[in-house]
């Protein structure tokens, strides 16, 4: 139950998203408390120095026109700022709100948590009941087509020595196919009790060498086996 706890796909986003409301929670308390801002500016400040620059000659008289455009400038000034701003809400109701919605949201995450991980350990413990009967079962057929195979023998042995007829050697060659078909049966259910088992605790994947990876791209399952 603990490795289906920690491996389960379904259980980590469960739990993924609790810490994601509990962030939400976190950042919604934090609106409706007091704020301060610090801040600074720095500027400089120059003159513009107009500078003559030929653009033609006069079409009257054919003299070289100037115009004065900007050249070059200087610097007069610089103005540094600094300040603090402080903001108290009196009454934010907007995010007192806000933090009662997300604590509702976050109850609501826990409590499908809380349901999912119960859900998980009836699975892990039914799966175990399944596997055991299904062990048992197939541990049974072993037996019952060894003993089937013991009493062919003896029938055979009994119509070679003249004790016994050959319908008795064909029935007990009928009750040996039985027996072998429910132990091929029992082993088969004894199979899929396994799978599911290993279903149930998330080890499937790993099994099948699907990997899962986090936010970070940090692989969350081993190799496959």
């Amino acid at each position: 139950m603990k490795q289906a706890l920690v491996t389960r796909p379904d259980v980590r986003q469960a739990r993924l998203q609790i810490m994601n409301g509990e962030r939400q929670v976190a950042g919604s308390a934090n609106a409706a408390k007091p704020e301060i801002d610090i801040y600074g500016t720095y500027e400089t400040r120059g003159v513009v120095l107009p500078g003559l620059l030929e653009t033609g000659g006069s079409p009257l008289t054919g003299n070289t026109l100037l115009e004065q455009v900007p050249t070059g400038g200087s610097r007069s000034s610089t103005l540094y700022e600094a300040g603090i701003q402080f903001y108290l809400p009196v009454q934010n109701r907007v995010a007192k709100a806000n933090l009662t919605i997300d604590k509702a949201i976050l109850r609501q995450q826990q409590l499908r948590e809380t349901q999912l991980e119960s859900a998980v350990a009836a699975e892990v413990r039914n799966a175990i009941t399944a596997l055991r009967a299904a062990e048992s079962a197939a541990a049974g057929a072993v037996k019952a087509r060894e003993l089937q195979e013991r009493l062919l023998s003896a029938a055979q042995e009994s119509f070679q020595a003249g004790y016994g007829t050959n319908l008795a050697v064909i029935e007990q060659e009928t009750y040996l196919a039985q027996a072998q078909a429910s132990e091929v049966v029992a082993r088969a259910a004894w199979s899929k009790a396994a799978t599911q088992l290993e279903r149930v605790t998330g080890r499937m994947l790993d099994r099948t060498g699907i990997s899962l990876k986090d936010g970070q791209g940090n692989e969350r399952n081993s190799p496959p086996r």
